[in-house]
């Protein structure tokens, strides 16, 4: 009966022990299944991510490009004078949204210069100049039978005209602070100022 009973004995630890080693096995497995699941998912969500940065950025260049408008002044056909010729001063104006009115602020040195006066260069708009010592200010309205806004593109929206008086240089520049009112301006069809920035220009007179 001892050996027979020693033999049981013995099964029975093999069994136990083979037991064991199925459960340990089997967490083993399910605890690498799960490692690999979540590595999968959170490579998954970095991949996902990457297109969502990039489409933010590109939207954020686009709003930055829309709405910026330009007005430059440029002397029209000498840039040296002498004392008693005249001086005509283009004001450009270029932006990507159509216009209904806008504001030119122009500064300039009236010890060297003397204001004559103005010329409209867009038939569309209604101009309403003004003058004081040292700035001519005009005004330009879209007249009330012209339905449509207007598109400039590097366009001549005024000429403004001086007299040399004395010798030395004369700049010209445009009063202009982003987002101000009451300076140059370029006005779109919702009545947003769309002007983003502005040159000056320089004449020389002997």
């Amino acid at each position: 009966m001892e050996p027979t009973q020693g033999n049981q004995t013995l099964k029975f630890f093999l069994l136990a022990a083979t037991g064991i080693l199925i459960v340990a096995g089997v967490y083993v497995y399910s605890v690498s299944r799960q490692t690999a699941t979540t590595q999968k998912a959170a490579t998954t969500e970095q991949v996902e991510t990457v297109p969502t940065v990039v489409e933010t950025s590109t939207m954020e260049g686009k709003q930055m490009q829309t709405g910026d408008g330009s007005m430059l002044l440029q002397v029209k056909d000498n840039q040296t004078v002498v004392v008693g010729d005249s001086v005509t001063v283009s004001v450009l104006a270029s932006t990507v949204d159509p216009i209904v009115g806008f504001d030119v602020v122009l500064n300039f040195d009236p010890q060297r210069l003397s204001y004559l006066g103005v010329q409209n260069q867009i038939e569309a708009f209604l101009l309403v100049p003004t003058s004081e010592r040292g700035q001519v200010i005009v005004t330009g309205t879209k007249k009330l039978l012209i339905k449509e806004a207007q598109t400039v593109n590097n366009v001549s929206l005024v000429q403004v005209t001086f007299k040399a008086v004395s010798a030395g240089q004369a700049p010209f520049s445009l009063a202009f602070t982003k987002g101000a009112t009451n300076d140059s301006n370029l006005i779109n069809t919702q009545s947003k100022d769309v002007l983003g920035k502005v040159a000056g220009a320089t004449v020389t007179i002997k």
